[in-house]
């Protein structure tokens, strides 16, 4: 569990340091704990803290853009339990009109096991083939300066 707050807090350290998103980016991010998803019996019910974020590059008219998504979920219950999530998509977030969208199957692990290491690796995998293959899209099929 330690191991897991000082990879948290690295990354905490990690984002002050890496000042503002780029034009045409954006990286959103957010700590809960059980308090914040007291309203959701299903949600909380075990949870002490998570983290979730979510990074878009997005194309084309402001009041219609054309992103690229990607977000990604660390979640650490009671129990001792760690659930990684994530997904990727390719669209107008606007409509919810998409050309790709993938999700994960959440992995699963204890904490303390031995496994933890493996399966971030494991996710950081198949969100990096996920995304290049949502980058692909993204250029393929992005409106052109004049329109689609």
């Amino acid at each position: 569990m330690e191991a897991l707050r000082g990879a948290l807090q690295r990354d905490d350290q990690r984002d002050a340091a890496s000042g503002p998103p780029a034009p045409g980016s954006r990286s959103t991010r957010r700590q809960a704990d059980h308090e914040h998803h007291a309203h959701d019996a299903r949600i909380s019910e075990g949870l002490s803290k998570a983290l979730y974020r979510c990074s878009s590059i997005s194309i084309g008219d402001p009041a219609i853009r054309y992103a690229l998504r990607a977000g990604r979920g660390l979640e650490v219950f009671d129990d001792g339990e760690l659930k990684i999530h994530a997904y990727v998509d390719v669209g107008y977030p606007a409509t919810s009109g998409t050309d790709f969208y993938w999700t994960m199957d959440a992995i699963s692990v204890a904490v303390e096991s031995m496994q933890v290491e493996h399966a971030i690796e494991k996710a950081v995998s198949q969100i990096e083939t996920k995304t290049a293959e949502a980058l692909e899209i993204l250029a393929e099929k992005s409106p052109s300066p004049g329109g689609r």
